[in-house]
């Protein structure tokens, strides 16, 4: 399965939707999150900080949340986010995705 990619510029601060629709059974939804969303530097140009992620929402088959791209987030990193639900049906699929920033002048 393809992982969509979104892009961030360095100080931007954005709603992200991370979905779990081909991971869950039709008619499923998410319960609650068992862990994350969390962000994990993957290519670093050097030095960047960590991202932020708030404000978690659950909100059928998406889980929503912002991301901000702070002071020392550099451009042309690349970051993975994921998480992982527990369903009312009982399934605890695990979703990711990638952002990478560029610095867009």
């Amino acid at each position: 399965m393809a992982i969509d990619t979104l892009v961030l510029q360095p100080g931007e601060k954005r709603l992200y939707d991370l979905p779990f629709t081909r991971l869950l059974r039709a008619g499923d939804n998410i319960q609650s999150v068992l862990s994350g969303p969390t962000s994990t530097l993957v290519e670093d140009p050097g030095g960047s900080a960590a991202l932020t992620l708030s404000g978690t929402l659950i909100g059928g088959q998406v889980v929503q949340f912002n991301i901000e791209a702070g002071a020392g987030v550099l451009d042309g990193a690349l970051y993975r986010i994921d998480a992982q639900v527990q369903s009312v049906n009982g399934d605890k699929p695990k979703a990711e995705g990638l952002l990478r920033i560029r610095d867009i002048k």
